[in-house]
This record gives structure tokens, C-alpha cells and sequence, in this order.
């Protein structure tokens, strides 16, 4: 990976990380998610 790529992969990432968790204290995990979807096939 050359320098230039490797600046624009961490400003990505700071990008990435400095957007808001819009609902922090959520409980309601991947697995909850799946099961709602897809119900006991998942």
C-alpha cells in the first residue's frame, strides 16, 4: 500500500469514526436484527 493510499484509508476511518452513535445504549444487537427479519431460519 503506498503512502498516499494508506493517508486516504485513515481519513476514512477518523470520517468513519466521528459520525455519531445515533442511538448509544441500543440493546438491540445483530442477532435480534436477524431474528426479526428472518425469524427462526436465521
Amino acid at each position: 500500500m503506498t503512502s498516499n493510499e494508506t493517508a486516504r484509508l485513515r481519513e476514512a476511518l477518523a470520517s468513519l469514526d466521528a459520525v455519531d452513535n445515533e442511538n448509544p445504549g441500543d440493546r438491540f444487537s445483530g442477532a435480534n436484527h436477524d431474528q426479526a427479519l428472518f425469524g427462526d431460519q436465521a
